[in-house]
């Protein structure tokens, strides 16, 4: 019986290699017809990927802060110099930079809210006797109303109302930029931005702007490397199509040749079955013959107990006796 299943085992081996071996020619005769071809637009393809990683991530690291001041100030029409020195004052009330931008959003946020009509965001305003008009009925600056905001909150009478009206206007990060708040409204908005600039923590508009520019032109870059190497890997489809048509075939002989899954994961089942069987056997048997071996030895520890004690009364007997004799 076993000898059977053996050798069924290794025909079904010798089956599945044949066709494996088959399935390699065929790879072979299609890699060797393009083989320098394609060897050079692997070549190409990665080498485009890396230039495209490299270059993105070495200008991502240098010029990242820079651009999210551009935006910053493009998306709360803040001017850069008001976002950078607020920078400064958000690290020194225990915040960071990226929490006293999005506090600046949300600020901006307000503000338009405010400007739209809508009552609630007006009234805070209004009770921190900020206007949001000129005389002459236009619109304030929002650097010019954030430093109004900032005096009118330094003026209120508890910390909790100061609190309530930073929360309010500036989100979940305002609570943390009293002291931000509270520097501006001491110093003025020039007095504010000047002592960031004598710390050399000002760049330029237009410096930001230009690096703002460049930021966008290299993601631009990097999509048109990964729309090239995109078109490459298309050529290599007929490649990728004639590797999964093999693969399928080889599945649908696995399937025809077992019969069908079902008695394909009933032999995989069996043959495992088998083999844990064996192998209980054989630790059966090894565990028996350790068991004859440790019993041999625990025969040959008694016999040899049996001498000792047999010397040990040889020896001792004489002495008991010349000893009592003595006595």
């Amino acid at each position: 019986m076993a000898n059977k299943k053996i050798k069924f085992e290794l025909t079904a081996v010798n089956k599945t290699k044949a066709k494996f071996d088959k399935v390699t020619r065929q790879l072979n005769t299609l890699k060797n017809a393009g083989a320098g071809v394609a060897k050079a637009m692997i070549g190409v393809t990665l080498a485009i990927g890396a230039t495209a990683v490299a270059f993105g991530a070495v200008v991502k690291k240098s010029f990242e802060f820079i651009d999210a001041i551009g935006k910053t100030a493009t998306r709360t029409g803040l001017a850069t110099s008001t976002i950078q020195a607020f920078s400064l004052a958000a690290l020194e009330s225990g915040t960071s930079i990226e929490g006293g931008n999005k506090a600046l959003e949300k600020f901006a946020r307000s503000v338009g809210d405010a400007q739209r009509g809508l009552k609630t965001t007006k009234d805070i305003f209004k009770s921190l006797g900020v206007e949001l008009t000129t005389n002459e009925g236009r619109y304030k600056s929002t650097t010019l109303l954030l430093e109004e905001t900032a005096i009118g909150i330094s003026k209120l009478g508890s910390q909790t109302q100061k609190a309530t009206a930073l929360a309010n206007l500036f989100g979940r990060q305002g609570i943390l930029l009293t002291g931000a708040l509270e520097d501006l409204a001491s110093r003025g908005m020039d007095g504010f931005i000047d002592r960031a600039e004598e710390l050399g923590l000002v760049l330029s508009e237009k410096s930001i702007r230009a690096v703002e520019l460049f930021n966008d032109n290299v993601e631009v870059i990097g999509r048109q490397l990964n729309t090239i190497k995109a078109q490459i890997l298309i050529g290599f489809l007929p490649v990728f199509e004639q590797l999964r048509l093999t693969i399928a075939n080889k599945i649908g002989d696995v399937k025809e040749q077992f019969g069908g899954f079902d008695a394909l994961s009933v032999a995989v089942v069996n043959n495992t079955i088998d083999a844990l069987a064996d192998l209980v056997e054989a630790f059966g048997m090894f565990a028996n013959q350790v068991g004859i071996s440790m019993d041999i030895s625990k025969g040959q520890l008694l016999a040899l107990e049996t001498v000792v004690l047999q010397i040990g009364r040889s020896i001792l007997l004489p002495i008991s006796l010349v000893s009592e004799k003595a006595a």
